[in-house]
């Protein structure tokens, strides 16, 4: 059996600007745990955390994240936050409710919605430091938000997921 081993994968071409060239790992996470919020103040998501080591301190990071929603009440809305090393990244820049996604339901109070994001994260490395990919959530105000379930009861349940890839320069 052969193997290829390599430190760094590097097209042969000139990349356009703006373009990475090939994924050096993908480390995941998965869970079927639910989680639940009623307040403003985020908390973690279970089981949506990926470390990964850099191999590079030029390599940027492909995170991919899907997961489900639900809602129990429709005065509010749910946010979600992208975080590194426990620093939310990727927020948008609404004065009231800065954060990665925001999603809300209208009067659909028992449902739940699809959640999928992706984000290239160009962080300048200085280390090979592991880095911590998260994500955490909150409400806007009234009402309890549930990854993994819907908003009012505890069935429908289902898996969220959290890839990180690193990608070469």
């Amino acid at each position: 059996m052969s193997q290829l081993k390599v430190n760094s994968i590097i097209p042969t071409e000139t990349l356009p600007t703006g373009a990475f060239g090939g994924i050096v790992q993908v480390v995941p996470a998965f869970t079927t745990s639910s989680t639940s919020v009623s307040s403003t103040t985020p908390v973690a998501i279970n089981g949506l955390t990926v470390t990964i080591s850099p191999l590079s301190t030029n390599h940027k990071f492909l995170i991919m994240a899907s997961m489900t929603v639900g809602h129990g009440n429709a005065e509010t809305a749910v946010l979600l936050d992208l975080m590194r090393n426990g620093t939310k990244i990727a927020q948008g820049t609404d004065s009231l409710y800065p954060c990665t996604s925001l999603l809300h339901f209208g009067a659909e109070i028992s449902g739940v919605f699809n959640y999928s994001y992706q984000h290239v994260d160009e962080t300048t490395l200085t280390d090979l430091s592991d880095i911590t990919y998260s994500y955490q959530f909150a409400t806007s105000g009234q009402g309890t938000a549930k990854i993994n379930q819907r908003g009012n009861g505890t069935d429908l349940t289902s898996t969220a997921n959290l890839i990180v890839c690193e990608v070469s320069r």
